[in-house]
Formats: C-alpha cells, sequence, structure tokens
C-alpha cells in the first residue's frame, strides 16, 4: 500500500507491505444423486462460500476524524477494525419532494444541499457476504439437459459512469434517469427540478451511485442428444452429439438497477487493491446462443 511521507522527501508516498489483515470464511459443496434409473438421471451440485475480511494493522497510517489508521482513495478506504474494501463517501438522502432540491446527509444525520468530502462515512462493502453456485444436470434415454446458475450477496458496486450519463448539467450519453426530473406534479422524482441549484452538484461521487450488488444469474443452459453409432450401424463414428446452449440469458437484480444497462458482475479494479467493486464503463456480458455438434471416431 501506498503509505503517507511527510513532502520535504521530495515525494509523499512510498510503497510497502504495511500492515495485516485476516481472511476468516468457509466453502461448503454439496453434490447430490436425486434420481437414477436405467434411463433418467439427475445429478445436482451446489456450493456456496462465506468469506469475513478484517484490516488487523495499518502501522504508519493516516488516522481519520475517529482516530481510526486508514490507507484508501477518494472512494475507498481500508480501515481497521473493517474490511479492506469500505466504500467511504457522503450519504445520498434523495430528492426533497416539497421543493426539487437533491439532498444529502452530514456525519450526524442532517440534511445538506452539498457533497462536502468532510461527511464521509462508511456506506458499503465490495466484498460480499457469500457467493455460490447451483447446478442442475439430467440425461434422459440419449438427451442431456445442465442449468447452471451462480449468485452474489451483500456486496456494493460503485457505477462511476454515473456522474457522466447522469449529470443534468454537462455529462454524456444521458440516462433516461434525468426525465424524471421533479416538477410540481412530479414530486417523487429521481433528479432534482432544472431550477434548483443542487443541480450543480447532482453528479458527485455520493452513495447515489452505489448500488446492490447482489444477483442471480443463469450462467449457462445446454440441451443436448447424443446418437450412438451403433444405433445407425455404422462404424464410421462412435457417436454424435447435437447441443444447443445459452449463456447469460437471464438475470435477477435490485430494483435499482432498472432503467440501467451496466452489469453488476464488474471487477474493474485495474491494479489497485482499493478499487474493487467499482466500475467505469464496462460493458455488460453478453447473452449468447450457440449451436454445435461435436463428434467422437
Amino acid at each position: 500500500m501506498n503509505i503517507p511521507l511527510p513532502e520535504l522527501n521530495g515525494f509523499n508516498s512510498i510503497t510497502r507491505n504495511a500492515g495485516e489483515m485476516e481472511n476468516r470464511g468457509v466453502d461448503i459443496t454439496l453434490n447430490t444423486v436425486n434420481v437414477q434409473t436405467k434411463k433418467f438421471e439427475w445429478k445436482t451440485n451446489f456450493n456456496i462460500g462465506f468469506l469475513k475480511n478484517e484490516v488487523l494493522s495499518l502501522p504508519d497510517a493516516t488516522k481519520d476524524l475517529q482516530g481510526r489508521e486508514f490507507v484508501g482513495t477518494a472512494l475507498q478506504r481500508a480501515i481497521v477494525g473493517n474490511s479492506i474494501s469500505m466504500f467511504y463517501m457522503v450519504r445520498y438522502k434523495g430528492i426533497n419532494p416539497d421543493n426539487g432540491n437533491a439532498e444529502w446527509l452530514d456525519r450526524n444525520d442532517n440534511v445538506i444541499n452539498t457533497v462536502n468530502p468532510n461527511e464521509r462515512v462508511i456506506v458499503g462493502d465490495a466484498i460480499p457476504d457469500f457467493t455460490g453456485g447451483f447446478s442442475n444436470t439430467f440425461n434422459y434415454n440419449g438427451f442431456d439437459l445442465n442449468v447452471f446458475l451462480n449468485f452474489t450477496y451483500g456486496n456494493s458496486i460503485y457505477l462511476g459512469d454515473l456522474t457522466f450519463t447522469e449529470n443534468p448539467i454537462g455529462g454524456f450519453n444521458y440516462s433516461r434517469q434525468l426525465l424524471d426530473f421533479w416538477t410540481e406534479n412530479n414530486r417523487d422524482a429521481v433528479s432534482p427540478a432544472p431550477t434548483s441549484a443542487t443541480r450543480n452538484v447532482f453528479s458527485q461521487s455520493s452513495s447515489r451511485h452505489l448500488l446492490d450488488g447482489s444477483f442471480l444469474r443463469l450462467r449457462n443452459v445446454s440441451l443436448g442428444y447424443t446418437l450412438k453409432g451403433s444405433a445407425l450401424k455404422t462404424k464410421v463414428f462412435q457417436n454424435a452429439r447435437f447441443y444447443v446452449m445459452g449463456q447469460n440469458l437471464w438475470t435477477l437484480r435490485a430494483k435499482e438497477w432498472e432503467g440501467r444497462g451496466q452489469d453488476p458482475e464488474i471487477a474493474d479494479s485495474g491494479n489497485n487493491n482499493l478499487r474493487q467493486g467499482q466500475s467505469f464503463f464496462t460493458p455488460p456480458q453478453a447473452k449468447m446462443v450457440t449451436a454445435g455438434l461435436n463428434v467422437t471416431f
């Protein structure tokens, strides 16, 4: 990590293997054969992993207003006693239905109309509470069907691109969310009133850009049929399998993702271990359907 140094040295930080942290958790895997007959078989695989990360010490690190040692970026901090990937920013409250102003909260839960960096607090963790997968395989009289889902729960995702796409005074690739602005007849709005002074700070980084990263995804579905060469009374091939396969066909996400095309399954951290769970115009994973033929000679 980059440890701050007095600038009289000619530079203001040095990279060190500094501090201690602890990872604790448990992984569970369950394999079952649910049904097995001469013609039909159904197998299930389920796995889930729980992880608890805690920073134990950060010697020589800066101390925050609560006296806790930390290192970090403008959006994330590793704070002693917490996870290494805590999001640290001003909390967004919403649009005031009475006047159309955007509102945030200070450290003492008082309403403010600006994004003051001094009012930042811990608002989320990039590390999930648990992750896992669930697959079922069916075989019947030459047909095979495999359905695989994976899931993540309890993590936060920061969408940095929203500071541009949902910026009412100077962004690009504008989101439809901005069309839902406050008026006398639309008090439950997403963006501030056109005449509100808070439009100038609405796009600044805050928990407004922090979304629930939990999801359940239908990762892979494949359906195939295996034709044995003996069934056709030929020795040209042993068997041939025709199949069709779909990937990323369906994803269940938190409601706050509606109207946004981003993908909750991202890891745009670059080379910085204090930028986990952050995305900046990361393209969503493609939905794909493929068909093919495998021949064994």
